[in-house]
């Protein structure tokens, strides 16, 4: 298997579509940490109130079970109403650069 992987996610929500988008956000959550793999899953609201965003911070032991979440069904559905709700989708893939204070410098375990 791979080496941890950290995602961050933007949606930018298209207007008049802020509080549908919110409960799409909000339905992922649940299922999600109950994934082999997740080890984060932290829906985010953005605080600029125009346009509004929400985003996803990530943590997955592996690019492997990070597929395997992104091929399973609730975000599957997610998907056949995201573009109803959002403008954009940007999603980035990390791995960890640990530098400074060890329990500071990186998201993963152990630090």
């Amino acid at each position: 298997m791979s080496a941890e992987i950290t995602v961050m996610a933007v949606l930018t929500v298209r207007p008049g579509m802020e509080d549908r988008a919110e409960q799409l956000v909000t339905q992922l959550v649940a299922p999600t940490h109950a994934e082999e793999g997740c080890l984060l899953y932290a829906a985010q609201r953005g605080l600029d109130p125009s346009p509004v965003r929400f985003g996803f911070v990530e943590r997955w032991r592996s690019a492997e079970l990070l597929e395997a979440h992104l091929a399973s069904h609730h975000v599957q559905q997610f998907g056949l109403e995201a573009d109803a709700c959002f403008s954009s989708v940007d999603i980035h893939r990390f791995e960890s650069i640990p530098a400074g204070d060890p329990t500071k410098g990186t998201l993963e375990l152990g630090g």
